[in-house]
């Protein structure tokens, strides 16, 4: 309404305006001309006139499909078939090829594989470059989602796309559990679509033992003993003896068994520790192998195993520490001397009459160790056989230290026993 007086008025002021009598024409004309423009002007001014142009954008986004690479995939149970899990993933994949290359086409498409870690998949033409067999040890679904997070941070993600089994089977530090995992992306309100391979199982239907977390020294001397652990994932085989083998390579191509124990699962899921040892006597580098032998019923048997190699370094020396209970106040610091070379390795043993280690006739046969430490330990611990074999290993080279004490030399009762001979002292009976 302002602005209609307003243009009122000045187009009063236009027409009514002084005359100018002496002016020409021409003169007249130019005058309205400008009265008008700036009355033309003034109008606009005042509606403040805009112009307004729309442009659409397309926001970018990504869409992120997760494949499982994992070995559980090669399990024969897809729907329609006696095809793999593996198998029928990627003929799902190959029917999705033009639909994938179209939203390749409008969108950002990754692909990554996951097992025990996630890596990126090429995508070609709506083609993904899977690789030949899954063959993952672990099937790190939380971690993978993480992964994704981590790795596209940042950016819009339209949905997760997650093809595979849908059983974690993960150790630390890749063990987050997928639920963790999926929080995150409902926060940024990005879908998690699953698209699930086999059949479903119930943990007592599915047969399965599991070699993981293989912890072997990398480096070991020479007759020094290699600490080799494991853990051991058991379903279906609840109340059943499992042997647990360590196989060791003593000559090219040729897996010796060194050590085997005894798991008795006692629940489904069961996730069980195993620890064996051996010790190497001749330098080189050798395969080392902890397995369970494939067991009936089992679906997939490529995880009964785990390899890996060890270097045995020229040098080493074995030793056998024998101490009484409790033990003397210097043992910590003979302890922390000998514990300060690498290249001797050294096995503590505590023990009376009442508590005696089973395996010590093992541990006192000839060649085991290149040196014997016998602290307060009295005769009447060891058994005459045990002595025998004690002064035999002495006499084909092995050292023997017997520290002084109340139950050592003669007042331990080592007069008349078979180790006498290679003591360097003379001992009677009185003294005992």
């Amino acid at each position: 309404l302002l602005v209609a007086a307003a243009a009122v008025l000045l187009f009063g002021l236009l027409v009514v305006g002084p005359r100018g009598g002496g002016m020409t024409r021409g003169r007249r004309r130019v005058l309205l001309g400008l009265r008008l423009g700036g009355v033309v002007l003034v109008v606009l001014a005042m509606l403040r006139p805009t112009l307004v142009r729309t442009e659409t954008r397309k926001q970018s986004a990504t869409l992120v499909v997760l494949v499982d690479t994992s070995r559980s995939m090669s399990v024969p149970d897809a729907l329609g078939g006696r095809r793999s899990r593996y198998e029928a993933m990627r003929q799902a994949l190959d029917a999705a090829r033009e639909e994938l290359k179209e939203l390749a086409d409008q969108f950002e498409v990754k692909v990554y594989a996951f097992d025990s870690e996630t890596r990126p998949v090429e995508l070609t033409d709506g083609h993904v470059r899977l690789p030949a067999q899954p063959e993952g040890d672990q099937t790190a679904i939380g971690a993978a989602l993480a992964d994704v997070l981590r790795l596209e941070a940042g950016k819009r993600l339209l949905g997760v796309v997650l093809l595979g089994d849908g059983a974690q089977r993960a150790y630390a530090p890749r063990d987050l559990a997928p639920q963790t995992a999926a929080v995150g992306l409902r926060r940024l309100g990005c879908p998690l679509l699953t698209v699930p391979l086999g059949q479903s199982r119930g943990l007592g239907q599915a047969k399965d033992v599991a070699v993981g977390q293989l912890l072997v020294d990398e480096n070991v001397f020479a007759s020094n003993e290699l600490n080799v652990a494991a853990e051991v994932r058991v379903n279906g085989f609840t109340n059943r003896e499992l042997p647990v083998r360590l196989l060791f390579e003593t000559a090219p191509g040729r897996m010796e068994l060194v050590a085997q124990e005894i798991l008795h699962p006692t629940a489904d899921g069961q996730l069980l520790p195993v620890a064996a040892r051996y010790v190497p006597e001749t330098p080189g580098q050798y395969k080392v192998t902890l397995e369970v032998p494939d067991q009936p019923g089992e679906l997939v048997t490529t995880n009964n195993r785990m390899s890996t190699f060890v270097n045995v370094l020229p040098g080493g020396l074995g030793v056998l520490f024998l101490e009484g209970s409790p033990p003397r106040v210097d043992t910590k610091f003979l302890r922390r001397a000998l514990d300060a070379s690498p290249e001797i390795g050294v096995d503590y043993l505590s023990f009376n009459k009442q508590t005696r280690p089973g395996d010590l006739d093992e541990r006192l046969k000839p060649g085991r160790y290149a040196v014997y430490v016998i602290g307060n330990v009295p005769a009447g611990t060891f058994t005459r056989a045990q002595l025998a074999a004690l002064a035999e290993a002495v006499d084909r080279g092995a050292g023997l230290v017997m520290l002084g004490g109340f139950h050592t030399f003669g007042p331990g009762g080592y007069a008349g026993t078979p180790l006498a001979a290679v003591l360097p002292i003379r001992m009677n009976r009185l003294e005992e």
